[in-house]
């Protein structure tokens, strides 16, 4: 699959993990099971440099409908069939290439500082059903290099109703956390022109059609056929559903 070799370019690394850093993470991470919050999370151990997982907690079967073992023996080849694939796509091609550009613009301090928070879907193989989540990671290991090998991260059930994907990276920056990256983005918004995009943001500003389409220099007949489009693309009934839209995605 093209973003599986996509996903991999991006992410995984050369570095070599000590099994002691591993072993601890391990026994960090087996406390977390302990709690009753625990029982719709992903808790996860990734080595960055084979692709698999060290540790996967025995709730990851509630979110996903896949067993812990199967995660460990398939490594990240599993993560195309149980994200929902507009989803990944969107994260691979999208996502991960704007987060991981903004990272590597970061210094020593602020990389080992950062935390990707990731929106996005879920199917649940058991029940067949789109479970929404949100992912949040780190690099929990660096080589001498200073190139990550080990990647740590908790995947919840989100409350967040997305009908895309969006990508966070936070880092600490002048003695604070700060959002340094926020991309989000959809299916539907992919479909969308620049114009289009464009015609929305005056839309959701309030100007009229008229107003918008002398701000354009276009044809009021043309903004009506292009709003028309929008809503059609985006199936969308009213103009509230539009200014959802534009919040979660513009």
């Amino acid at each position: 699959m093209d973003e599986y070799k996509t996903y991999l370019s991006l992410l995984k690394e050369k570095s070599q993990v000590n099994d002691a850093e591993i072993k601890a993470l391990i026994e960090e991470y087996k406390a977390t099971e302990r709690f009753s919050i625990a029982s719709k999370t992903l808790f996860y151990i990734l080595n960055l440099n084979t692709q698999h997982y060290e540790f996967i907690n025995k709730h990851a079967y509630n979110l996903t409908g896949v067993n812990p073992e199967d995660f460990k023996e398939n490594g990240t080849k599993i993560l195309p069939e149980i994200i929902y694939y507009s989803d990944y796509k969107l994260l691979v091609n999208q996502v991960f290439p704007k987060l991981q550009n903004c990272f590597l613009e970061l210094n020593e301090a602020q990389q080992k500082s950062a935390v990707f928070e990731l929106y996005y879907r879920f199917i649940n193989k058991v029940s067949n059903s789109l479970e929404p989540v949100v992912e949040y990671s780190s690099y929990a290991a660096f080589d001498k290099s200073f190139k990550p090998k080990i990647s740590t991260g908790i995947i919840l059930k989100s409350s967040h109703k997305y009908q895309g994907v969006r990508g966070i990276l936070r880092a600490k920056k002048d003695g604070e956390m700060k959002d340094l990256c926020d991309h989000r983005t959809s299916l539907e918004k992919e479909q969308l022109s620049k114009r289009q995009i464009e015609i929305i943001e005056l839309v959701c500003q309030g100007y009229t059609k008229s107003e918008v389409a002398d701000k354009l220099h276009l044809a009021k007949g043309t903004i009506h056929s292009h709003v028309k489009n929008i809503y059609h693309k985006l199936n969308l009934k009213n103009q509230a559903e539009l200014f959802q839209f534009k919040d979660n995605y513009l």
